[in-house]
C-alpha cells in the first residue's frame, strides 16, 4: 500500500473513531476553526473535536428569526466561480470513475456520460470543483452527503484526496456499490475491499433524524461538524417528510457549514420547499442551478462566507 493511500485510510479511521466514541448524547454546536490543519492525520481529529462541541446545559434553541451565523474566516471562504466550474464540465477521468454506476455509464453512442455533462445540466462538475476548492490550503476537510443511491455524487464529492467523505443513507449503500462494482468485474467485492479502493469515502447506513436507533447521536455529531453537506434524498418533503425537519435540526444545533440541496425544482413539493428556504434564510439561500443540476440546485450558506460568481 502506498504511503498516500495508507494516510487516507488512517484519516478516515480517525474520523470514524471520533464519531463512534462513547459519550453523552447531548446537543452539539459546531464552531468554525480558524487554524489550518496541515500537520498530518493526527491533527484531523483535533480539528473535528474543536469544531463539534457540546452545547451548555439549558442553551437556547434558535428561532426562525434568530439563526446563528458563524465567524467569517478569510481562509475558510468558498468562492464558486462559474468559469472555474465550467472547466470541470466533460470530465471523464474521475479518481474513482470505475467505482460506480449508472450515472457514469455510457447510455448509448450519442449521449455522453452523465458525470461528464456540463454544469447547468448535471451538478457533478460543481461537486468535484468544491472538493478541491475548500481543501487547497486547509488540510483534510470533512464532507457529508445524505442520499448515496448509486454513489455518483460520492465519486465527484471525494475527488480530492484531502476530503474525508461520509455518505449516509437509510439503505446499505456500501453493499449496493460493492455489488455494482462486483458485477462489472465478474467477482464478489466485499465492503472491506470497497473501502480499501475508496479510502476517503465511508458509506454509512443511518437515518440521522431517527434518535431511537443506536449510534445515531454519533453520526449527528459528525454531520454537524462537516464543512460541506449535500442533501439529496427522496424529494417529497410533504408526502414523505424529511427535508423540513432536517433543516430545523440544522438550525437547532447551529450547523456552520455550506449546505447543498439537489433537485429543488423537481416537483411541486420541492419548489415549495425551496421557497420556504428562501423566506427562512434570505440572501443566504443561493440558486446555483446555472452551474449545477438542471432540476435545480440550491445552496444554504449557514456560515455567511460563500460567494457565487456567475457573471465574470
Amino acid at each position: 500500500m502506498s504511503p498516500r493511500l495508507l494516510g487516507e485510510v488512517i484519516v478516515g479511521c480517525a474520523l470514524l473513531l471520533f464519531a463512534l466514541r462513547p459519550g453523552r448524547e447531548t446537543p452539539v454546536a459546531p464552531e468554525r476553526v480558524v487554524e489550518r490543519v496541515v500537520e498530518g492525520p493526527e491533527r484531523v481529529v483535533e480539528r473535528v473535536v474543536e469544531r463539534v462541541v457540546e452545547a451548555p446545559a439549558g442553551a437556547a434553541t434558535p428561532g426562525d428569526a434568530d439563526l446563528r451565523i458563524c465567524s467569517k474566516v478569510d481562509d475558510d471562504k468558498i468562492v464558486i466561480r462559474r468559469s472555474a466550474v465550467e472547466l470541470w464540465g466533460g470530465k471523464r477521468d474521475w479518481r474513482y470513475k470505475d467505482m460506480c454506476c449508472h450515472a457514469n455509464a455510457t447510455i448509448n453512442a450519442v449521449q455522453t456520460k452523465h458525470m461528464a455533462n456540463k454544469p447547468g445540466r448535471e451538478h457533478y462538475a460543481m461537486l468535484g470543483y468544491l472538493s478541491t476548492q475548500v481543501t487547497k490550503d486547509q488540510g483534510v476537510q470533512l464532507f457529508v452527503e445524505l442520499g448515496t443511491r448509486e454513489g455518483a455524487s460520492a465519486v465527484a464529492f471525494s475527488e480530492s484526496p484531502s476530503v474525508s467523505l461520509f455518505s449516509m443513507d437509510v439503505a446499505d449503500s456500501a453493499a449496493h456499490v460493492a455489488r455494482t462494482l462486483g458485477s462489472r468485474r465478474g467477482r464478489t467485492i466485499s465492503k472491506g475491499e470497497l473501502q480499501m479502493e475508496m479510502p476517503n469515502v465511508h458509506f454509512v447506513k443511518s437515518n440521522v433524524l431517527d434518535e431511537t436507533k443506536p449510534g445515531t447521536a454519533a453520526w449527528r455529531r459528525l454531520l454537524l461538524g462537516s464543512r460541506i453537506l449535500l442533501l439529496d434524498t427522496l424529494h417529497f418533503p410533504e408526502s414523505k417528510p424529511f427535508e423540513y425537519d432536517f433543516m430545523k435540526f440544522l438550525d437547532k444545533y447551529h450547523f456552520g457549514g455550506l449546505l447543498i440541496l439537489d433537485d429543488i425544482f423537481m416537483n411541486g413539493e420541492m419548489k415549495r420547499f425551496w421557497e420556504w428556504c428562501q423566506k427562512r434564510y434570505g440572501n443566504r439561500a443561493i440558486d446555483a442551478t446555472a452551474i449545477a443540476h438542471s432540476s435545480g440546485t440550491g445552496l444554504i450558506d449557514f456560515c455567511g462566507n460563500t460567494e457565487l460568481l456567475l457573471d465574470e
